[in-house]
């Protein structure tokens, strides 16, 4: 078979510190682990989907839901200062020594409930252009930190007076990793051990699909922006 093998990794821990358990928080009717693994299951561009969890219910409602592999992670990467980083490591390490190879890992965060899989397959066209760099959705900040100030003892002070006080259209547009969708060569992140190791390239995502949901407050606004998107 053609074309490079893709393993689609969703790491979803059950410990979070703004909004406990936010992975299995319920939008819509399913949680955010489970609108993901739909969502990797319908866009059919993956070999294999896992999810990696330290939590006893994450893991057994991935299993529910047919993931192919299910990784149990150490509860040490499932607190701070462990990120995505070494979770994915960590994946790929035991899917090694479960007989598992692909050459394109995507990194797909339940965090990002409103990417379509429409989003995932647009992410994968960039990628297929791009590769072996890296490609990471972003979406453009809504107030640009341009207009960032720095709060020392009191005294504000502009974070860059050299753009401070321009209008908005005046200065560059500054994105931000929305979680979304993120494509990378494995042999790469392996010898870098850095996921986020330059070259990257954009694919950019519209506010209205790049919430991050790490607080009752984004929840709130997903389901909002959720139901203005329903026919």
């Amino acid at each position: 078979e053609g074309g490079p093998r893709i393993l689609a990794l969703i790491p979803a821990k059950g410990a979070s510190t703004r909004l406990p358990r936010k992975n299995l928080a319920v939008l819509d009717g399913s949680s955010l682990l489970e609108r993901t693994i739909l969502q990797a299951q319908d866009c059919a561009l993956f070999d294999a989907i896992a999810v990696s969890s330290e939590d006893d219910e994450i893991l057994a409602s991935a299993a529910q839901l047919r993931v192919d592999h299910v990784i149990v992670r150490p509860k040490v990467l499932a607190r701070d200062p462990a990120g995505v980083n070494e979770v994915a490591l960590h994946a790929l390490e035991n899917l090694r020594e479960a007989g598992g190879y692909w050459d394109t890992l995507c990194i797909l965060l339940p965090t990002s409930p409103l990417r379509s899989y429409e989003d995932i397959q647009g992410a994968h066209e960039v990628w297929i252009r791009s590769r072996p760099k890296t490609v990471i959705s972003v979406s453009a900040y809504s107030h640009t930190p341009y207009a960032g100030l720095v709060n020392e003892n009191g005294e504000l002070r502009p974070l860059h007076p050299e753009q401070f006080g321009k209008k908005s259209q005046d200065v560059p547009v500054i994105f931000r990793p929305n979680g979304a969708v993120m494509f990378l060569d494995i042999k790469r992140f392996q010898k870098a051990m850095w996921y986020l190791s330059p070259p990257l390239r954009p694919y950019i995502m519209p506010a209205n699909r790049s919430i991050d949901v790490d607080s009752e407050l984004d929840l709130a606004m997903a389901s909002l922006l959720l139901r203005r998107s329903s026919p």
